[in-house]
């Protein structure tokens, strides 16, 4: 509670500030209001220490709401995020920070930090031991050790000085380390312009070619490279593990029939037909979730906290109902005592909150539904292999 009563006191001289000064920097949309915070983390939430078990803190969320908005959507959201503070985590995506495992919530949606944060490496690494040269070897162990980035300096070597005994398949290694070591720019640059022309046509790295594009983000493309796969090596492994990956690449897109349809293209007697149907019950099962509906959450939220209540962050939708009712209630009895000054003061601040409320259950209806679908997505990327 004291963080956000700290926080909400920030969020009233932010107000106060715009409102009597309308300071606002234009070329780094940084307005001077963001000062207040930077004395309370300098200065207070350095004493009591960092603990918010959201990421970015609370004060790191509304620094970053006011350099990327305007003062009023960014106030908006800075009020949402301290009636969301510390509640439902189970609506929320987690990772593993330099602070210990935080729940995921910044102001703005797909942040690329947010997207590095959430990138899994819990996936195994493919690479080719068929190169059986003690040089191909060493290469092999040193990957399957997860030592990347040496194993990328003994390719560079043996590239640079024996180029004509480097075997096909260590250009293979080459990729699937820089997907590792999530160099995945730097892949498809050295792949366009180092590759020999014989090696880019190989099934192989062509697949692979799809898994950086995929992990890029970069969908459109990676479904390019696993169709030429699927057309060009139709009596092969590719075929079949390009045919799984296009299905996860069109779930990413949610293209959830597209996704289906790829994973149904599998032949029953598929040696990959335990991931095939796997993927198919969970894309069944996704087809029963109830999802929320944002405007209907908007709706809802007239009454404090029922549009949280609707979008499933129950205790978000007490603190919303309790906050927004004592500063009803304070704004109330200021104008009572006729003591104008402090009503409008707290009326500002009662408006703020009462308008979070509704925005931010707009978003949490969002967020519940995005987050149903990463659960999807994962489940998915759990049978599948690559």
């Amino acid at each position: 509670m004291l963080r956000r009563f700290i926080g909400s006191v920030i969020a009233i001289f932010s107000i106060s500030t715009v409102l009597a000064q309308n300071e606002y920097k234009e070329t780094n949309r940084q307005p001077a209001l963001t000062d207040y915070i930077e004395v309370y983390q300098k200065h207070i939430s350095a004493v009591r220490g960092g603990n918010c078990q959201m990421y970015p803190s609370c004060s790191n969320f509304g620094m970053a709401a006011y350099t990327s908005y305007n003062p009023v959507k960014a106030t908006f959201l800075t009020a949402d995020r301290l009636l969301r503070c510390s509640h439902d985590f189970s609506n929320y995506n987690k990772a593993l920070t330099s602070g210990g495992t935080r729940i995921l919530d910044f102001p703005v949606p797909n942040s690329t930090q947010e997207k590095e944060l959430l990138r899994s490496k819990n996936n195994a690494i493919l690479f080719s031991a068929t190169d059986t040269s003690a040089e191909g070897k060493f290469v092999n162990f040193l990957i399957s050790k997860r030592y990347y980035r040496e194993a990328l300096l003994e390719l560079n070597r043996l590239i640079f000085y024996q180029p004509q005994r480097v075997d096909d398949t260590q250009y293979l290694n080459f990729l699937t380390c820089k997907r590792a070591l999530n160099e995945l720019e730097d892949a498809i640059f050295t792949y366009e312009n180092s590759f020999p022309e014989q090696i880019k046509h190989n099934p192989e790295i062509v697949y692979e070619l799809g898994n950086i594009n995929f992990e890029l983000g970069a969908f459109d493309k990676a479904l390019l490279y696993y169709n030429d796969c699927m057309k060009s090596f139709t009596d092969s492994i590719w075929y079949e593990k390009s045919v799984l990956m296009a299905g996860l690449t069109y779930a990413k897109q949610k293209h959830w029939e597209e996704s289906k349809s790829a994973f149904m293209s599998l032949a029953d007697n598929s040696i990959l037909s335990y991931s095939r149907t796997h993927c198919m019950n969970i894309l069944q099962n996704r087809e029963h979730i109830s999802y929320k509906k944002p405007y209907l959450a908007g709706i809802c939220s007239v009454v404090p906290g029922l549009g949280y209540l609707y979008a499933g962050h129950k205790h978000t939708a007490v603190s919303a109902l309790l906050i927004n009712g004592l500063l009803a209630y304070a704004t109330y009895t200021n104008i009572r005592n006729e003591n104008y000054g402090m009503a409008a003061l707290t009326g500002v601040f009662s408006f703020s909150f009462y308008v979070a409320n509704i925005t931010g259950s707009v978003r949490s209806a969002k967020r519940y539904n995005s987050k149903k679908d990463y659960d999807t997505i994962n489940k998915l990327k759990s049978f599948i292999y690559y």
